[in-house]
Parts: C-alpha cells; structure tokens; sequence
C-alpha cells in the first residue's frame, strides 16, 4: 500500500513542476500582452488570455472574437478561434477541442501548451535567470548554444 501512496505523491509532484513550469513559460510571454495567468482552467476558459498568447507568439492578429465572453457560446466561439489559428499554421492538434479548453481539462490544456512550445520554440530565446547579473556592463553575454524545446524548457526550473 505504502508504493500506491509514494507513487501518487511522486505524479502528483510531477503534475505541479509540470504546471508550474508551463505558467511560467506562458506568464513570460503573456507579459508582452500586459497580462498573467494564475490557473489554466481558469485563466483559459473565456479563451482570452489563450488568444492574447498566440497573438504574441505569432506576432498576428487573431482577428474579431468576443472581448467580454459571458455565455458558454461566446467562450466556446473564442477557443475556436485559437485552434482553428493554429491548424492553418500547421499546428497537429490531437483529441482536444474547444469545450475540453473550456472546461478546464488539465491534461490537455497541457498538452496544448506543449504544443505552443514546440511551434514556437525557434523563435524563443532561452531564459537564464541571474546571467544577466554576472556580466559586467562592458562585457557581452556569452553566445548561447541552440537547445531544443525540451532543453530549454528544463531551464525553466
């Protein structure tokens, strides 16, 4: 019985880095938009923040969409937008759709970052917290070896 309970503190401590690290991610780049994400089922669930993200990521517009969503329609019309986005731009999205967005499905609102990150990767620069102090004014930050996603993601935590 004790390996079930460890095993499940141990996923459960896997899912939060996960999640962390995601918000993280998602929090950096959402800052060009002037805004932050606390919670994915939350935060995504109107769609606004999810199209405010792909919006700096892509550097486009996403077009009209409804900018206060009060009804599950207007929600479900917002998250539909995005998907629809990203599929023109090549984006294989599997086994989500608009309502899973909507009703906070944590699982596949991960997997739909990762998706955004792995798209977006080679545009992304790699954060390293603290590097930027150990330079001095006069002196150039070191050249910064190409990663793939999953190495710069790991840089995050």
């Amino acid at each position: 019985m004790k390996r079930a309970e460890r095993r499940l503190t141990m996923d459960a401590d896997w899912k939060f880095i996960q999640e962390r690290t995601f918000l993280r991610w998602v929090n950096e780049h959402l800052r060009e938009a002037g805004t932050s994400v606390n919670s994915f089922e939350e935060d995504f669930s109107d769609g606004l923040k999810l199209i405010a993200l792909i919006e700096v990521l892509s550097g486009r517009s996403l077009g009209r969409h409804n900018k206060k969503p009060k009804f599950r329609t207007q929600k479900l019309e917002n998250v539909s937008i995005v998907l629809n986005f990203l599929e023109g731009e090549g984006v294989t999205l599997v086994n989500i759709d608009s309502s899973d967005i909507i009703d906070g499905k944590v699982k596949l609102l991960m997997s739909l970052i990762w998706t955004h990150i792995l798209h977006y990767s080679n545009s992304d620069t790699v954060y390293e917290e603290g590097l930027e102090e150990d330079v001095k004014p006069d002196q150039k930050l070191p050249k910064q070896e190409e990663k793939s996603p999953k190495q710069k993601l790991v840089g995050w935590f």
